[in-house]
């Protein structure tokens, strides 16, 4: 058996890997910073978004007049009914630059009270609805 040699497979130890090494921590600290980065612009990029889609210079309800259609189709789909919107009137709130739409005239016949809408001037959203008594 002079040619054969045999090579013993032995299991050599290797060094513990720690938890936090120093290549591994700075690898986290990367990704968590680029993840707030990333967050960060997402954010940014929602609100330069909400605000280039409004242009400054024009409101979705310029007038007292696209208030009162706006309003009477948003309290018609509410109350599931068609309302006379011949009585409704519109007023502007400055402090919150928005439309008070209603039927703010007493009638004798009406049970209830009168439904009341105001709505945002720059891109038409309903902020509140009432039903005066």
């Amino acid at each position: 058996m002079q040619g054969i040699s045999t090579v013993a497979k032995v299991a050599i130890p290797l060094p513990p890997v720690p938890l936090f090494d120093s290549r591994g921590a700075k690898r986290k600290r990367v990704i968590v910073v680029a993840i707030i980065l990333v967050l960060f612009l997402l954010n940014v990029f929602q609100f330069t978004w909400d605000f280039f889609a409004y242009p400054l210079n024009e409101d979705v309800v310029p007038d007292e007049q696209a208030a009162i259609s706006i309003g009477g189709a948003v309290l018609s789909a509410r109350y599931k009914k068609e309302l006379d919107t011949s009585s409704f009137e519109a007023f502007y709130i400055p402090d919150k630059k928005a439309w008070y739409v209603g039927d703010f005239t007493y009638h004798e016949e009406r049970v209830g009270g009168a439904p009341r809408v105001i709505i945002r001037k720059r891109d038409g959203k309903v902020l509140e609805f009432y039903s005066s008594m």
